[in-house]
């Protein structure tokens, strides 16, 4: 059993998931979804391009296996870095689709009165 670390004993420091962030944002392949609706479409990456991007990776990112790929997701994930487009998922997994918080505008906000995100 793999024991979950509490994001104070973190392996990579902000900075560091930050820089990560920054990396993969540059270097996925990101595509274009957009809906019949949507008045725009969005850059997005599956979580499965992610975990093999960290792993390719693993001299920069300190990625050692799917674990550490899950947990370092999890903290860019944390640190609002990016989100899962449907906001469903409220951790990192493989199967959902993900979009970059600068590629989106409308990722809400937190009110610096103590309002809610939206």
């Amino acid at each position: 059993m793999v024991e979950k670390r509490s994001t104070y004993d973190r392996r990579w420091t902000k900075e560091e998931v930050k820089e990560i962030a920054l990396q993969a944002r540059s270097q996925l392949n990101l595509q274009e979804k957009g809906s019949i609706f949507a008045k725009t479409k969005k850059r997005v990456f599956k979580g499965t391009d992610l975990a093999l991007w960290l792993n390719q990776n693993a001299s920069f990112t300190k990625v050692q296996n799917a674990e550490d790929a899950n947990e370092l997701g999890n903290l860019m994930m944390e640190d609002l870095h990016f989100a899962e487009i449907d906001r469903n998922a409220h951790s990192f997994v493989n199967q959902a689709t993900y979009i970059f918080t600068e590629d989106n505008h409308d990722h809400g906000h937190v009110d610096p009165e103590g309002g809610s995100w939206l």
